[in-house]
């Protein structure tokens, strides 16, 4: 699906720039923006969307959140995953790539890999904010360091992540 995605968009790219509307008929010519727009959302849903149904086997969450882990090293991409409240841990599972080596398998079969945990009790405070530019999200301080996630839909959420986090 992933390669299908990005071969169908860079065909549509090509056609859109370098064919342009002078050859194509409008309809056309507008239908491939739909197209390339379709598979954009269809590729970041097969690199990184991980529902709720998909964590089956991996624990009991309370609760769940599909959001991003900022990486300390900033230059490096997000870590986009599920974040689970289980047994008093937070918990960031993310799909796994190739070349993970800690791959835990879910009841169906797919393979997911713990990005990121941390006791819910070395929590000390939970701030909602802007995180990175104009992404809003949440802050987790814990002493001397601080795990910040992106989620649109923090607030939302806002009293079930406080109540798990004990505050």
């Amino acid at each position: 699906m992933n390669i299908l995605s990005r071969i169908i968009i860079l065909v549509c790219v090509f056609l859109i720039v370098f064919v342009g509307l002078d050859r194509l008929t409008q309809p056309v010519y507008w239908a491939l923006f739909f197209v390339m727009a379709l598979c954009v959302y269809l590729f970041w849903r097969s690199v990184y969307w991980i529902s709720k149904k998909d964590l089956e086997g991996l624990g009991e969450p309370a609760w769940s959140l599909f959001c991003a882990k900022v990486n300390e090293n900033e230059a490096e991409d997000l870590s986009r995953g599920r974040l689970v409240l289980d047994k008093g841990e937070l918990k960031l599972y993310r799909k796994a790539e190739k070349k993970d080596k800690d791959i835990v398998k879910n009841a169906r079969g797919k393979d997911f890999v713990l990005a990121w945990k941390m006791p819910v009790s070395r929590i000390d405070s939970v701030q909602f904010r802007k995180i990175v530019s104009i992404r809003r999200g949440f802050v987790l301080d814990c002493g001397d360091s601080q795990a910040r996630f992106v989620c649109q839909l923090a607030a939302s959420y806002k009293d079930q992540i406080l109540k798990s986090c004990g505050f």
